[in-house]
């Protein structure tokens, strides 16, 4: 735990995601955040956004340069990705990220004190989002966080790597939508993000 209140955890925190993270950083006042709108694992891994929504297009980078530059301060990198890609085989894209952050914490992200991969939140119905042509459908939420949570368990027993599973255990009836059924409004977003502090 990294201890205090929620605003000494969020100096110490370094959020990376898509269009959820920015929500959350713009709803909660949040700093280090890198976020692509509609980016997902090839976003994640070097390919540019190919949205203009982005605080820039290498958030492996970015988070390197705080952690090099901030030798004195340890950081807790938050991650919340994979709901652009939830289209075809949620399983192993989830199972691909798990790999992934295992590598970073090994490597690129060797200085951060653990990075914490938060599941994808509920949609608020499959009828909804369907409707605003969204392909997401909450089966394949399920299985990604899912596949997610054994990924990053094996990840950490064979690697002993700093990596923990964020398991939002929310429902719908949690949350607030925006009219998309996707995302959030920003009262949405303030309870995603007391779940995510709990999280830390």
């Amino acid at each position: 735990s990294l201890g205090g209140s929620s605003s000494s955890k969020n100096a110490n925190v370094i959020y990376v995601g898509d269009s959820h993270i920015s929500g959350l950083c713009s709803n909660n006042s949040l700093s280090n955040c890198f976020y692509c709108v509609g980016g997902g694992y090839e976003w994640f891994t070097g390919s540019n956004c190919s949205s203009t929504s982005t605080t820039g297009w290498d958030p492996i980078g970015a988070v390197k340069k705080i952690l090099d530059e901030n030798s004195n301060t340890t950081y807790t990198v938050v991650v919340l990705l994979g709901t652009n890609g939830l289209i075809n085989e949620p399983s192993s894209l989830a199972t691909k990220f798990a790999n992934k952050y295992g590598s970073l914490i090994k490597n690129d992200w060797s200085k951060a004190l653990k990075i914490v991969a938060v599941s994808i939140p509920p949609i608020k119905d499959d009828t909804t989002v369907k409707n605003n042509g969204l392909y997401i459908t909450t089966a394949t939420i399920n299985t990604f966080n899912s596949s997610l949570s054994s990924g990053i368990s094996s990840v950490r027993s064979s690697q002993r790597a700093k990596i923990d599973y964020c398991n939002l255990n929310l429902t719908p009836s949690d949350l607030t939508y925006s009219t998309d059924g996707l995302h959030l409004d920003s009262s949405g977003y303030q309870k995603l993000y007391s779940k995510i502090v709990n999280c830390l």
